[in-house]
């Protein structure tokens, strides 16, 4: 590529490139690339013991939406959340989140317990149907390592602890 001047201008490696972050609408396994090749496939095949780690996912939820889909019904979570494709090196920021299933129904579930923001961050992997094992659609499930608990928002905790926690008191009606 050259430059305004007519000289060779710098090309970006793609380790640059893979590292500048990009901005999707939603952050998802598919909208990250984080779903295993035909090879990865072909190879789980073969070793069903075999696990391909393929993003990490973390950040804080601070609220929830129920959604339905032609694959049916989701929740999406809404916060700060950041991905990054363990192949590429590429990362995606966002502020939507749509989990697979299992681990939806866990951060929903800190959630809709009260907490006012959840901090979580995990590894997500896939690995092939074992032997025995009733078969899923892919060949594969989707498994997650936590790299963190599950934990309240620790910016919000600590500002509730400088005000002296989360014990209002109650103000009487005013008088008329």
């Amino acid at each position: 590529m050259r430059d305004a001047k007519g000289a060779q201008a710098p090309q970006q490696s793609n380790e640059t490139q893979a590292t500048q972050p990009k901005y999707p609408r939603k952050i998802t396994l598919k909208e990250v690339g984080a779903q295993p090749s035909n090879e990865d496939k072909a190879a789980m095949l073969l070793d069903s013991t075999k696990e391909i780690t393929l993003a990490r996912i973390y950040g804080v939820a601070g609220a929830f939406k129920p959604g339905n889909s032609d694959h049916g019904p989701f929740v999406k979570f809404m916060g700060q959340f950041k991905a990054v494709n363990m192949r590429t090196g590429e990362i995606f920021i966002g502020t939507t989140l749509i989990l697979p299933r299992f681990l939806e129904e866990q951060l929903h579930g800190h959630l809709s317990a009260g907490t006012v923001g959840v901090e979580f961050a995990f590894e997500v992997s896939a690995k092939g149907d074992q032997p025995g094992a009733k078969k899923s659609a892919t060949g594969y499930t989707y498994t997650a390592k936590p790299l963190i608990g599950f934990a309240e928002n620790s910016a919000l905790a600590a500002l509730e602890a400088k005000i002296g926690g989360g014990n209002v008191a109650q103000l009487s009606a005013p008088k008329k």
